[in-house]
Parts: structure tokens; C-alpha cells; sequence
């Protein structure tokens, strides 16, 4: 990453700017993602460092690479940064991934947010929700903050798309601006059954391995004791090549039964349209 400057670069629209101006002082939470770090890398350029509070929520449900690289990011930045435990973990609904898992998470994230800034004394909290997020109507997470309007979310007040998201971080250059999204580990595994910690944690390291192969973008499904393999059509003859080094990672973590879906990576709302 290039070291921080002062003002907005020339690729941020004026939309953006003034939902971002004018701040004295803000949480903001922190994934580890692209959208949260462009929020963190931009108010950066506008606020004195001490004036940012970075928040991870610390959980099994999120990949550990992603959690662990927001201490560097905001250390090379002088944000202040903190993480929290995920309050979800307490929830019935998210522990056995109940339909409704995604909205009981965030409200109870939002809830934590609020509290902190609230101790802190930070005058907004952000999230970093962009325009598609927003339009997307199976993010339950994302209907929540309609609830909370004290939480904001400029990226998408701003119209700002995901791929224009991935424009100003590459500016940026934050390291990850062209990385796919992982999403929440409890999506690998099906509705209405107990999430447990290790098999989150064996997932992700499994996803992990795969994206070190080359495969950017793959989910595996747990399903009944078998492994399923989505990746996007794109990347359908590259798993099929690569078929013997997928069964070597995957056997070595002692996965005993592999298969690739020939439909391809789909999102929940690919599934239900």
C-alpha cells in the first residue's frame, strides 16, 4: 500500500466525498474485506488517525487470514484498532444455522458497534455495505440497517458499485482489491444443523489450500459427510485439470468423498431466482 495521503484520490466520485466529509470522528467495521478497508484506507486521507476506530469482530464464522490482516492494514495506516468478540456466537439461531442466521448476526453486530462507538465517543459508525450489497434482496444482514439509520453505510449512499469499489482500492493499492469475496463459513454448511468449530475452521483451511492452487474463487459444501466444489464457469476446466492435486489436499484433511458441482459457484441469490 501506498503511505497515507492527505485528501480524497481523483477516482472518488463527488458523491462519495460528501458522504464522507464532514466527519469529526467514526467506527467503522472492519471485516478485513475490500469495501471496509477502502472505508478505513479513505477516512484515513481525511481524519487525524486517532480519530478512527477500526473494529473486527473476532469469530469462527470468518476466515482467519482475512481477521489477522486487519492488524497489519490499520498498523501501516495509525488507525486505532480493536477487535470484538462476536456476539452471534451466543445466539441459538446463528449456533444451529437457522434460516434467519444472517440478520440475527448483523443485528447483534450493529448492537455492539452502537455500544462501542458509544463507549468511545466516536460521533458515526459506518459499515461497508456498497450499491450492489443494497440491492441485493437475500442479504437478510443488509435489511437490518434500514433498522439502524445511525449506522451508515457511504459506499452505498453513494452509489458506489462493487466494481467500482475494486477501481479505487487498486489506486490504493490495497493488496487485496481484486480478491473474491469469501462470505460468512456457515454458508459451506446446510440450514438447521449445529455449526461447529472445528469444521468451520477445517473448511476454511481446505478453501484456502484451493485458492493457493489457483482457484480465486470456490466454496465447498459440507453435505451429509461428502465435500461439494463450486467454482465459476470460467474456472470448470482448470478444477477438472487440476482434479488429483484437489483430491491430494482434500484427502490429506481426511475428506474421504469429493465432488465438483458442473453447475458452478452460485450465490444464495442465484439459487432462489
Amino acid at each position: 500500500m501506498k503511505p497515507v495521503e492527505k485528501g480524497f484520490p481523483d477516482a472518488v466520485p463527488e458523491a462519495l466525498r460528501r458522504e464522507l466529509s464532514g466527519i469529526s470522528s467514526c467506527t467503522i467495521a472492519f471485516s478485513g474485506g475490500t469495501d471496509s478497508s477502502l472505508l478505513v484506507a479513505l477516512m484515513a486521507r481525511i481524519l487525524p488517525p486517532t480519530e478512527i476506530h477500526a473494529v473486527t469482530f473476532r469469530s469462527w464464522l470468518h476466515f482467519e487470514r482475512e481477521m489477522e490482516r486487519t492488524v497489519t492494514f490499520c498498523s501501516d495506516l495509525g488507525v486505532k484498532h480493536d477487535f470484538i468478540e462476536g456476539p452471534e456466537m451466543e445466539i441459538r439461531g446463528v449456533i444451529y444455522n437457522m434460516p434467519e442466521r444472517c440478520a440475527l448476526c448483523k443485528e447483534a453486530r450493529v448492537k455492539a458497534l452502537l455500544k462501542y462507538s458509544f463507549d468511545h465517543g466516536t460521533e458515526v459508525v459506518m459499515d461497508g455495505s456498497n450499491a450492489d450489497d443494497i440491492k441485493d434482496p437475500t442479504r437478510l444482514g443488509t435489511r437490518i440497517l434500514a433498522k439502524y439509520p445511525q449506522v451508515l453505510s457511504p459506499l452505498a449512499r453513494a452509489g458506489i458499485t462493487k466494481k467500482h469499489v475494486r477501481e479505487i482500492a487498486r489506486i490504493l493499492e490495497i493488496p487485496w482489491w481484486n480478491e473474491s469475496a469469501t462470505a460468512c463459513l456457515a454458508t459451506r454448511f446446510p440450514e438447521n444443523t449445529k455449526l461447529e468449530i472445528k469444521e468451520l475452521q477445517k473448511t476454511a483451511e481446505m478453501e484456502n489450500s484451493l485458492r493457493d492452487l489457483g482457484l480465486d474463487t470456490v466454496r465447498i459444501r459440507n453435505e451429509e459427510g461428502s465435500l461439494r466444489i463450486e467454482v465459476p464457469d470460467e474456472l470448470m476446466e482448470k478444477a477438472l485439470r487440476m482434479r488429483k492435486e484437489i483430491l491430494s489436499v482434500l484427502s490429506s484433511r481426511g475428506c474421504k468423498r469429493v465432488s465438483l458441482d458442473l453447475q458452478g459457484y452460485r450465490t444464495v441469490k442465484d439459487k432462489v431466482t
